[in-house]
């Protein structure tokens, strides 16, 4: 590659992209990436070159870059009180399921609008219809598997942990001018509690009128995301894949503003013995 770039040291490790020493290239890669956007005429350009070898690399870094991207997006969604739930749930699954794109969620959720058409639930009944219509499920209690709490693969299988299903029905009712809130209680977990009092439980799709002293609490967008993002991570550990507890790692450790992800990680994943519970 004979271009030069702005920066010398950017334009020396583009030069390194297709050195058929692979530790050489990996260690370029990593610290083209430290540079952040300043790379991005570097990837417009090589994206395209006839060598194969070099756009397999960009490709690799196009994709380590998406995943940081989502990840630096979905940190913030954590401070969130109203908006960005469906995005931040949407950031979530690609961190998981990094092989899928925005465009496949899309999809399914342009399916879940379009069947939500038929009957439009602007009304507690008509929402609770549709979502027996659609035989939406509550996985149970205590399960842990990351199709649970993914929300790609929740709109697939019709099958999800209770405060995904809720996240789902409320996304679909907002559209159709309903008004409410997923609220939580200990006795009855997830529910959707409407502007009229009214609450549905997701795991039958019943209606109840809220009696005076029952007592919920609201959880807004960055309440729920943490929440999902805690159930990945103890998926991750169940897995015993260091690649997805790193990956959840990472994301945890910027919510909660830890600038070591290894501090955060137990043992074995961060290799520090001492840090064994």
């Amino acid at each position: 590659m004979d271009k030069q770039y702005n920066n010398k040291k950017i334009s020396v490790l583009a030069s390194l992209l297709d050195d058929e020493n692979n530790d050489i290239a990996t260690s370029a890669m990593s610290k083209l990436l430290s540079y952040g956007k300043e790379i991005g005429p570097i990837i417009s350009e090589m994206q395209e070159s006839p060598n194969l070898l070099i756009r397999r690399r960009i490709h690799q870094m196009q994709a380590i870059i998406k995943t940081r991207n989502n990840r630096e997006n979905l940190s913030r969604r954590f401070h969130n009180k109203h908006s960005g739930l469906w995005r931040g749930l949407n950031e979530l699954h690609l961190l998981w399921y990094d092989n899928d794109n925005t465009e496949v969620l899309r999809s399914l959720r342009k399916e879940l609008l379009e069947k939500a058409e038929i009957i439009k639930p602007s009304t507690t009944e008509k929402l609770v219809r549709l979502m027996k219509a659609m035989s939406f499920t509550c996985s149970s209690k205590g399960d842990i598997e990351p199709d649970f709490y993914c929300i790609g693969s929740v709109l697939e299988t019709k099958v999800g942990a209770d405060f995904i299903i809720c996240s789902i029905a409320r996304t679909i009712a907002y559209y159709y001018g309903w008004k409410g809130d997923i609220v939580y209680s200990r006795k009855e977990g997830y529910i959707l509690l409407d502007s009229f009092g009214y609450k549905i439980q997701p795991k039958k799709w019943k209606i109840n009128k809220v009696a005076g002293n029952e007592g919920y609490k609201v959880w807004n967008t960055g309440m729920l995301l943490k929440h999902a993002i805690f159930h990945l991570y103890l998926c991750a550990i169940s897995s015993d894949s260091i690649r997805y507890v790193y990956t959840i790692g990472l994301c945890l450790s910027k919510m909660l503003e830890k600038d070591d992800v290894n501090k955060l990680l137990s043992y074995p994943f961060n290799g520090i013995e001492h840090s064994k519970i």
